[in-house]
């Protein structure tokens, strides 16, 4: 320990050479750390010294203490001309304690060109975002002019339908029989779309190969409908747009709907190409007629990484994140602007489906009602209706940004529940009941429901009556309610 002093003067030795390179102070720096003498004046000097080297040591024997994460918020190695230095600074940064102040900071390097043109420091962003991932996730989505906001470039034009010969794209039948349409009577826009049909059940798909850049955001979207499409047995999930061998794929539709627009963002990774796929059954086979329409893949640019970096951040959080603070994001959540869509899908991607089977068997005892969240916090209906002396299955389904819940309550108990709810909230276990008051008037409740969620709340068999039905999450009931009228 007697040469410290020695050793800090040559780490405050600022002179370089032909290369920008002080060796002495380099190893100076670390002789001085793991003789456990160096102090916080040293680092300090470290992380302003001319060479990049010396610079990268002081974040790397930086203490991972609130001390440590202040000195390098004040410095100026997060914004660092050496990328190298950059690095070690983020992956500090990543192993101090949490900060408002160092989320905040992080987002702000969240549109550098500098890292975004990188190879390596956009994962580092993202592994130092993840650990101060509330402040950062909250200046993402209060910042008006966030750049995830951009219009998408097209990668090419519409994956092509409308010519008579179509190239590209080629027809798989996995299972069943199906019957493949360019259909000219039925399209979104332009003259024709893509259609697929079969009356006794088919796993099958339209597939095209597309040529990508490797580590790109890209976004998939297309149009579909579809008519009397249905599971007949496990497996089939509907009409929906994926890419094989890769865990992309759009939301499932079925049933009879009118055109709709799905979509989904992922980067390619280390893909150059990519079997773009229009499933008929997806996994199973599926009965009726769904057509696909306008298909296209853009690349996100500029700030294609910045996508990537957000949903990393939310959803390395958001596995060991506390319930109160994943609401605490809610209200900004509710915004609905693109970061908030990206957001809140890595907060809470969506489940599995696995509910077909089980409303099948439901069906043969039950009464199955379907209920939605609607914008400005609502039910779609507000009013269900039912028949006395049977049970009743609703599937609840929440295509909304913020958590749900739907909780069922006997005949003229609507104030009665609410009221409770707004006491419950207040409560440190509200979180874990779901925000469900424990009373006696309460028939049935699901328990809180995540964006693009989908649960079964049963019931017995019910006299006639009005019964109400609400959302008890903190602030929603008094506009989120509804009826189920129960009559002969």
């Amino acid at each position: 320990d007697d040469v410290a002093p020695q050793l800090r003067a040559m780490v405050g030795d600022r002179s370089v050479d032909a290369v920008g390179v002080n060796g002495g102070a380099l190893h100076a720096l670390w002789t001085l750390h793991l003789l456990g003498a160096a102090d916080m004046e040293t680092i300090r000097t470290a992380l302003s010294h001319p060479a990049a080297g010396v610079r990268r040591a002081a974040a790397e024997v930086m203490p991972r203490n609130e001390e440590g994460l202040g000195m390098i918020l004040s410095s100026s190695v997060l914004k660092d001309s050496d990328a190298r230095v950059r690095l070690r600074a983020l992956l500090a940064v990543s192993e101090m304690p949490r900060s408002e102040e160092a989320g905040r900071a992080l987002y702000a390097l969240a549109s550098d060109s500098f890292i975004l043109g990188d190879r390596w420091l956009p994962d580092a962003l993202t592994i130092a975002a993840a650990r101060h991932a509330l402040a950062f996730l909250r200046a993402a989505l209060a910042d008006p002019a966030s750049p995830t906001g951009a219009t998408p470039h097209e990668l090419a034009p519409k994956l092509e339908i409308e010519n008579a010969d179509h190239p590209g794209w080629k027809s798989l039948t996995y299972a069943g029989k199906a019957e493949f349409t360019f259909d000219a009577a039925v399209s979104h826009s332009g003259r024709t779309s893509m259609r697929i049909a079969s009356a006794e059940g088919a796993d099958a798909s339209w597939q095209a190969r597309i040529p990508v850049e490797p580590q790109r955001e890209y976004r998939l979207t297309a149009w579909m409908k579809c008519e009397n499409l249905a599971r007949p047995g496990i497996g089939g999930r509907g009409a929906l747009v994926n890419v094989r061998g890769a865990p992309i794929e759009t939301p499932e539709i079925i049933g009879t709907t009118d055109w709709k627009r799905v979509t989904t963002t992922f980067n390619s990774e280390d893909r150059t190409l990519l079997d773009l796929n229009l499933l008929f059954g997806g996994g199973g086979k599926c009965m009726g007629t769904a057509w696909w329409d306008d298909v296209s893949v853009t690349k996100v640019d500029p700030f294609s990484r910045l996508n990537g970096i957000l949903r990393g951040a939310a959803t390395a959080w958001a596995a060991t994140a506390k319930p109160e603070e994943l609401h605490g994001l809610h209200v900004l959540l509710e915004s609905k602007s693109p970061v908030a869509e990206m957001i809140a899908s890595a907060l809470f991607p969506p489940a599995g489906n696995s509910r077909g089977p089980s409303l099948e068997k439901l069906a043969e005892t039950h009464q199955i009602l379907k209920l939605t969240t609607a914008p400005n916090l609502q039910f779609e209906p507000k009013r269900l209706q039912a028949q006395p002396g049977k049970p009743i299955a609703i599937v609840f389904e929440n295509p909304d940004l913020m958590l749900h819940n739907l909780v069922v309550g006997k005949p003229g108990t609507l104030q009665i529940i609410g009221q409770a709810a707004n006491a419950l909230a207040a409560q440190p276990e509200a979180i874990a009941r779901s925000y469900v008051p424990a009373l006696p008037e309460v028939l049935a409740s699901s328990p809180l429901i995540n964006p693009h969620g989908t649960t079964i709340v049963i019931l017995p068999a019910l006299a006639a009556g009005d019964y109400p039905f609400l959302c008890t999450f903190p602030g929603h009931w008094m506009l989120m309610q509804g009826s189920l009228n129960v009559q002969q």
